[in-house]
Protein backbone atom coordinates (compact mmCIF):
# COMPACT_ATOMS: atom_id res chain seq x y z
CA UNK A 1 0.00 0.00 0.00
CA UNK A 2 2.92 2.38 0.95
CA UNK A 3 4.10 2.11 -2.70
CA UNK A 4 1.15 3.94 -4.50
CA UNK A 5 1.39 7.04 -1.85
CA UNK A 6 5.12 7.19 -2.22
CA UNK A 7 4.42 7.44 -6.73
CA UNK A 8 1.33 9.32 -6.18
CA UNK A 9 3.49 11.98 -3.67
CA UNK A 10 6.46 12.00 -6.01
CA UNK A 11 4.07 12.82 -9.20
CA UNK A 12 2.42 15.32 -7.13
CA UNK A 13 5.37 16.92 -6.22
CA UNK A 14 7.28 16.96 -9.53
CA UNK A 15 3.50 18.73 -11.12
CA UNK A 16 3.73 20.86 -8.22
CA UNK A 17 7.47 21.84 -9.25
CA UNK A 18 6.50 22.45 -12.53
CA UNK A 19 3.73 24.64 -12.18
CA UNK A 20 5.38 26.76 -10.07
CA UNK A 21 8.42 27.69 -12.40
CA UNK A 22 6.00 28.03 -15.20
CA UNK A 23 4.60 30.74 -12.62
CA UNK A 24 7.43 32.25 -11.76
CA UNK A 25 9.49 32.46 -14.93
CA UNK A 26 9.33 35.47 -16.33
CA UNK A 27 9.97 36.78 -20.09
CA UNK A 28 12.99 38.16 -20.32
CA UNK A 29 14.70 40.91 -23.49
CA UNK A 30 18.11 41.45 -23.95
CA UNK A 31 20.77 41.85 -26.36
CA UNK A 32 18.79 45.27 -27.82
CA UNK A 33 20.93 46.61 -31.06
CA UNK A 34 20.24 49.03 -34.12
CA UNK A 35 21.67 47.63 -37.26
CA UNK A 36 21.83 48.70 -40.57
CA UNK A 37 20.98 52.30 -40.26
CA UNK A 38 21.12 54.41 -43.36
CA UNK A 39 19.30 57.66 -44.80
CA UNK A 40 15.19 55.78 -44.27
CA UNK A 41 15.93 52.73 -42.27
CA UNK A 42 17.00 50.83 -39.63
CA UNK A 43 17.08 46.89 -38.29
CA UNK A 44 16.42 46.56 -34.76
CA UNK A 45 17.60 43.56 -32.98
CA UNK A 46 16.44 41.84 -29.53
CA UNK A 47 16.78 38.40 -27.92
CA UNK A 48 14.51 36.54 -25.86
CA UNK A 49 14.77 33.81 -23.24
CA UNK A 50 11.76 32.00 -24.60
CA UNK A 51 10.03 31.83 -27.82
CA UNK A 52 7.58 34.72 -28.36
CA UNK A 53 6.25 37.26 -31.18
CA UNK A 54 8.00 40.46 -31.66
CA UNK A 55 6.84 44.54 -31.85
CA UNK A 56 9.20 47.77 -32.06
CA UNK A 57 6.76 50.94 -31.50
CA UNK A 58 8.73 53.64 -32.93
CA UNK A 59 8.29 57.42 -34.68
CA UNK A 60 10.45 61.10 -34.69
CA UNK A 61 8.93 61.78 -31.29
CA UNK A 62 8.03 60.51 -27.97
CA UNK A 63 4.98 59.90 -29.00
CA UNK A 64 6.22 57.15 -31.00
CA UNK A 65 3.27 56.49 -33.67
CA UNK A 66 4.11 53.30 -36.11
CA UNK A 67 4.11 49.89 -35.71
CA UNK A 68 6.38 47.31 -36.87
CA UNK A 69 5.74 43.57 -36.12
CA UNK A 70 6.06 39.92 -36.74
CA UNK A 71 4.00 36.96 -35.33
CA UNK A 72 6.45 34.10 -35.76
CA UNK A 73 7.81 32.77 -32.33
CA UNK A 74 11.17 32.94 -31.69
CA UNK A 75 14.35 33.79 -29.81
CA UNK A 76 16.55 36.25 -31.92
CA UNK A 77 14.35 38.88 -33.31
CA UNK A 78 14.97 41.01 -36.29
CA UNK A 79 12.88 43.73 -37.77
CA UNK A 80 13.55 46.13 -39.99
CA UNK A 81 12.00 50.10 -39.89
CA UNK A 82 11.43 51.79 -43.00
CA UNK A 83 10.18 55.37 -44.67
CA UNK A 84 12.33 57.07 -41.90
CA UNK A 85 13.24 60.68 -42.33
CA UNK A 86 17.03 61.07 -43.33
CA UNK A 87 19.34 63.01 -40.30
CA UNK A 88 17.09 62.84 -37.76
CA UNK A 89 16.48 60.51 -34.49
CA UNK A 90 13.65 57.77 -34.00
CA UNK A 91 12.62 56.62 -30.93
CA UNK A 92 11.36 52.90 -29.77
CA UNK A 93 10.65 50.32 -27.53
CA UNK A 94 10.26 46.67 -27.61
CA UNK A 95 7.20 44.20 -26.98
CA UNK A 96 7.32 40.78 -26.71
CA UNK A 97 4.68 38.29 -26.28
CA UNK A 98 5.34 34.58 -25.27
CA UNK A 99 3.27 31.23 -25.93
CA UNK A 100 1.36 31.67 -22.47
CA UNK A 101 0.29 35.35 -23.38
CA UNK A 102 2.94 37.20 -21.24
CA UNK A 103 4.14 40.50 -22.91
CA UNK A 104 7.17 42.32 -21.74
CA UNK A 105 7.65 46.19 -22.72
CA UNK A 106 11.48 47.34 -22.78
CA UNK A 107 11.60 51.40 -23.02
CA UNK A 108 14.64 51.44 -21.61
CA UNK A 109 13.24 52.07 -18.74
CA UNK A 110 10.46 54.93 -19.44
CA UNK A 111 13.74 56.60 -21.71
CA UNK A 112 13.08 54.95 -24.66
CA UNK A 113 15.76 53.91 -27.23
CA UNK A 114 16.95 56.05 -30.06
CA UNK A 115 19.10 56.26 -33.28
CA UNK A 116 20.13 58.91 -35.88
CA UNK A 117 19.37 58.14 -39.71
CA UNK A 118 22.22 58.82 -42.08
CA UNK A 119 22.88 61.92 -43.83
CA UNK A 120 22.66 61.36 -47.60
CA UNK A 121 23.11 64.61 -48.90
CA UNK A 122 26.05 65.19 -51.03
CA UNK A 123 27.66 68.55 -50.76
CA UNK A 124 27.10 71.06 -53.33
CA UNK A 125 30.45 70.79 -54.83
CA UNK A 126 33.52 69.85 -54.45
CA UNK A 127 36.56 71.38 -55.48
CA UNK A 128 40.38 70.10 -56.09
CA UNK A 129 39.83 66.89 -57.37
CA UNK A 130 42.89 64.35 -56.90
CA UNK A 131 43.85 61.38 -58.67
CA UNK A 132 45.93 59.04 -55.45
CA UNK A 133 46.25 55.63 -56.97
CA UNK A 134 44.58 53.33 -59.32
CA UNK A 135 45.17 49.66 -58.95
CA UNK A 136 42.88 46.64 -60.09
CA UNK A 137 40.61 46.93 -57.76
CA UNK A 138 40.40 50.64 -56.61
CA UNK A 139 40.57 54.39 -57.48
CA UNK A 140 41.82 56.59 -54.33
CA UNK A 141 40.74 60.18 -54.66
CA UNK A 142 40.69 63.66 -52.56
CA UNK A 143 39.38 66.93 -52.94
CA UNK A 144 38.63 69.92 -50.65
CA UNK A 145 34.89 70.50 -50.39
CA UNK A 146 33.10 74.16 -51.25
CA UNK A 147 33.49 76.74 -49.01
CA UNK A 148 29.27 76.87 -49.14
CA UNK A 149 27.24 75.34 -46.56
CA UNK A 150 25.54 72.31 -47.71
Amino acid sequence: MKKPNLISFTILLVLTFILLIGITHALSISDIQVTDIDSKSARIKWTTDEVADGKVRYGPSQDLGFTSRHNTFIFEHNQKIDNLDSESISFFKIESTNLQGQTLIDDNNGLLYSFTTQDITPPNQVEEITLISVSKNSIKISWQPSPEPD
